[in-house]
């Protein structure tokens, strides 16, 4: 139920940045590199939770993001991602495209930079 709910209010949001978008000047309407560029940040945070969520029985490992706690539950990571990628979806239409393009590049960078820090941390753990 709770995730029928959820896919409600992300197609309640999605239908709000579509009438908003046709109201937008053409330089700051979503181009095919908008689109390209947060299905790839979709999908490097796709490996991260999957990183994360195959690591939660690991006694070795712990989250460092912030807004989650130190060994969060299956239930509490996915409450997390689903509510993180219904926010940021939506705002990235809120965008002028300058400042869309920066805050993409800067998630697809971090999103490296996290995935790459969970892959040392799990060799490092099962090498030992």
């Amino acid at each position: 139920m709770k995730y029928l709910c959820v896919s409600v209010l992300i197609c309640v949001l999605f239908s709000g940045c579509a009438n908003y978008e046709s109201t937008r000047p053409y330089k700051d309407r979503w181009s095919r590199s908008d689109t390209i560029r947060q299905l790839t940040v979709l999908g490097l945070d796709y490996i991260d939770y999957s990183q994360t969520i195959n690591s939660l029985n690991d006694k070795n490992w712990y989250e460092t993001n912030p807004l989650l706690s130190r060994h969060p539950s299956s239930d509490g990571l996915n409450r997390y991602v689903l509510i993180s990628t219904a926010i940021e979806i939506p705002a990235m239409y809120l965008l002028h495209k300058e400042e869309r393009v920066i805050w993409q590049w800067l998630r697809i960078l971090s999103e490296c930079v996290i995935i790459s820090y969970n892959n040392r941390l799990h060799k490092k753990h099962t090498n030992k």
